[in-house]
C-alpha cells in the first residue's frame, strides 16, 4: 500500500553500503520511521529528500511490517543554517526534541507547521536565537501536552505574587505557596517573562516570535523554557549540551 504526506526529516542514520534510515514527521501520520533504499548513492533520486531538515512530499510504501521511502520531492531544505554553526546545532535540537515528542500514526500538523516556521525564522529571517530556542521548547511543550499552567497561582488561585514556575509540575504559584507545592524545583518568573510565556503560549505558531523583552528578562524566559522542557522530558540531550558548549 502507498501513501504520500508532507513531511520534514528529523533523524537520519546510514546503513549498509548505500541506505538510509528516516524518521519523518509528517501532517496527517505523525512520526514515521522508513527505510531509503539507496539514497546515499550519487545519483539517487531520494538524494537531496533524504537530508536532516529537509521539507517534502514523501510517498511512503507499507510492506511488511515496515515502511519503505518510495519516492520524495523536497520542497525546502533550508541551506541557510549551515551558514552558522550555532543556528545549525540549534535546529539538530529542535529535531531531536520533536522525535522524542512526536507520536506515530497521530496527526502531528501543528508540531510540523512549527518545525517550519522555527527553521525558517533561523535560516531565513535570521531572527535572533535566544527569542527563537525558548519560545519553541515552550510551544512545543505545549503542543505535545506538556502545557505549564501560567494564568493564576495553582494554590491560591488569586493572581500570583512574586510567582514562580515549578518545573516538575508545571504549576504556576506565589513565593509564599512554595511549601503547598509537592516537590520539585521552582524558578522566579518576572512580569516580563511571564507575559512573554503567555504569548507563546496563546499565539498561532506563526506568531511565537513576535515580542520583546529587556535582556534581564530574556535571559530569565530563555532559562525558564529550557529548564521546563528538560524537567518534563526527564532526558539531556546531547544536541542541546554541544549547542551550549558553542555559546
Amino acid at each position: 500500500m502507498h501513501f504520500t504526506d508532507d513531511g520534514i526529516v528529523i533523524k537520519h542514520m546510514n546503513i549498509k553500503e548505500s541506505d538510509k534510515y528516516l524518521v519523518i514527521l509528517t501532517a496527517k501520520y505523525g512520526k514515521c520511521r522508513v527505510l531509503a533504499p539507496g539514497a546515499r548513492g550519487k545519483a539517487s533520486r531520494l538524494l537531496a529528500a533524504s537530508q536532516l531538515f529537509s521539507y517534502g512530499s514523501f510517498t511512503f510504501f507499507e510492506g511488511r511490517g515496515y515502511l519503505k521511502l518510495d519516492s520524495a520531492e523536497p520542497k525546502e531544505q533550508f541551506f541557510g543554517l549551515s551558514e552558522e554553526l550555532t543556528a545549525l546545532s540549534l535546529a539538530s535540537y529542535f529535531m531531536e526534541l520533536l522525535d522524542m515528542v512526536g507520536d506515530s500514526d497521530a496527526p502531528a500538523n501543528d508540531l510540523l507547521r512549527l518545525a517550519l516556521n522555527s527553521l525558517y525564522a533561523l535560516s531565513k529571517l535570521k531572527l535572533p536565537e535566544n527569542i527563537v530556542k525558548p519560545a519553541f521548547e515552550l510551544k512545543l511543550m505545549a503542543l505535545s501536552g506538556f502545557e505549564p499552567l501560567i494564568g493564576r497561582c495553582g494554590v491560591c488561585g488569586k493572581d500570583a505574587q512574586d510567582p514562580l514556575l515549578n518545573l516538575q509540575n508545571g504549576v504556576l504559584h506565589c513565593a509564599s505557596c512554595r511549601d503547598k507545592i509537592d516537590g520539585g524545583v521552582s524558578l522566579p518568573v518576572a512580569e516580563g517573562t511571564l507575559a512573554a510565556m503567555r504569548h507563546v503560549l496563546s499565539s498561532d505558531v506563526k506568531r511565537i516570535f513576535s515580542f520583546s523583552l529587556k535582556q534581564e528578562a530574556l535571559e530569565q524566559f530563555y532559562r525558564v523554557c529550557e529548564a521546563y522542557a528538560l524537567a518534563q522530558l526527564g532526558h539531556d540531550l546531547p544536541t542541546l549540551a554541544f549547542y551550549n558548549k558553542l555559546l
